[in-house]
């Protein structure tokens, strides 16, 4: 709660709160953690069930889509772990920072994954992938709490 902030508290569709930026503009409100974790798993998924299609809903290509379930439903639970913002002396402190950091990881590799398959097979839908990657990436990088400037 920043005692400063005069107005309604912001909250996202999950009900968490939204942390707010600790620049000077006072309009910015990030967004919360949970909510590109959960943007990039369905990202995942409809690329994934996209990279099925392009090859005719075959059988022999329905790995496209277990990967992208696989891989949404992995950054979709950091997003369940990663609801709100804890301090320190809560219970769930703990799994919240755990669910940041692996599904950080997790973005990284995939970005990592995409570009590698991106410039083996000059593939559209990985780079669609790599630059999908790389925007939930910068987002989660931008969404991290500032630390606050003690006076002296």
């Amino acid at each position: 709660h920043d005692p400063t902030y005069k107005g309604k508290p912001h909250t996202t569709s999950f009900g968490a709160a939204a942390t707010k930026d600790s620049r000077d503009d006072d309009s910015f409100v990030a967004m919360p953690v949970a909510e590109i974790f959960m943007g990039y798993a369905l990202f995942l998924v409809a690329t994934g069930w996209f990279g099925w299609a392009q090859h005719g809903f075959a059988p022999a290509a329905l790995h496209s889509l277990y990967a992208g379930v696989a891989g949404g439903g992995l950054i979709f639970g950091c997003g369940i772990f990663s609801q709100g913002t804890p301090t320190k002396h809560d219970p769930t402190y703990k799994a919240w920072m755990v669910a940041v950091h692996v599904g950080l990881l997790l973005v990284a590799l995939f970005l990592a994954v995409f570009v590698i398959q991106f410039l083996r097979s000059r593939r559209g839908l990985f780079a669609v992938m790599a630059t999908g990657s790389a925007v939930a990436l910068a987002l989660l990088i931008k969404a991290k709490p500032k630390k606050e400037k003690k006076l002296l």
